[in-house]
């Protein structure tokens, strides 16, 4: 099959910046994405009444995960644009980014380049990432995401979905393994990311048949979030 090469765009976004984040690709002139609803989960760290109570706790909010296609040379140039409508240098404010692909010329995606968006071009772009997509069984992803942030890395997203595959050879039995599925996303620094692959493959026992998978696939760049507690 022939393929061309585009930029895949990726923006995790708190609801209160989404509305900001789809104003911009209006003005961007980005005609087609895919707004999936998620989860953001930090660590909250709580006081206790008198030391009752006190300890650190997973907390979640209603959060949004945008992805869209843009021509190989405009990757950078959305990423920056979307990071200054929403602000994503603020800690907990979200995450933008950029990886090269390469997509079937059957799909629906065609080339259309970018409106330029003046005064965004001086946004710092981080450069040398990694994003680490983890599935499980549904209410397995807060143990991913627990270790995902005790590994430092921020503002994991939890989205949901179906699975088939081993689940479908199972006839009957198949009833007592769940279709839903827990899917664990985060970026990580390059140098980092294969070590922290290791160590979640541990701890969501992925060794084990039928528990999940996990993966990892290079960044050329983005604004990550780096809020964490």
């Amino acid at each position: 099959m022939e393929t061309v090469k585009a930029a895949q765009v990726t923006c995790s976004i708190y609801n209160p910046v989404t509305e900001k984040v789809l104003e911009t690709l209006k003005a961007l002139d980005v005609q087609e994405y895919h707004l999936q609803p998620s989860r953001a989960v930090v660590l909250r760290r709580r006081t206790g009444v008198l030391g009752i109570g006190a300890g650190v706790v997973l907390e979640e909010e209603p959060a949004d995960r945008l992805l869209f296609y843009v021509p190989p040379g405009d990757g950078k140039a959305a990423v920056q644009a979307l990071a200054s409508a929403g602000d994503l240098n603020v800690p907990g404010h979200g995450s933008a980014v950029y990886e090269e692909v390469e997509i079937g010329c059957g799909s629906a995606w065609e080339e259309h380049g970018l409106t330029p968006v003046a005064g965004t071009e001086q946004v710092a772009i981080e450069q040398n990432l990694a994003t680490l997509t983890c599935t499980v069984q549904r209410g397995r992803g807060d143990r991913v995401v627990k270790a995902v942030l005790g590994l430092g890395i921020p503002m994991p997203q939890v989205t949901t979905g179906e699975g088939t595959g081993l689940r479908e050879k199972l006839g009957l039995i198949r009833v007592a393994m769940q279709a839903g599925k827990d899917v664990v996303h985060a970026v990580a620094s390059e140098h980092e990311a294969t070590e922290i692959l290791g160590s979640l493959v541990e701890t969501a026992r992925l060794d084990t048949l039928g528990s999940g998978f996990i993966y990892e696939s290079p960044i050329a760049g983005g604004v990550v979030n780096n809020m964490v507690i």
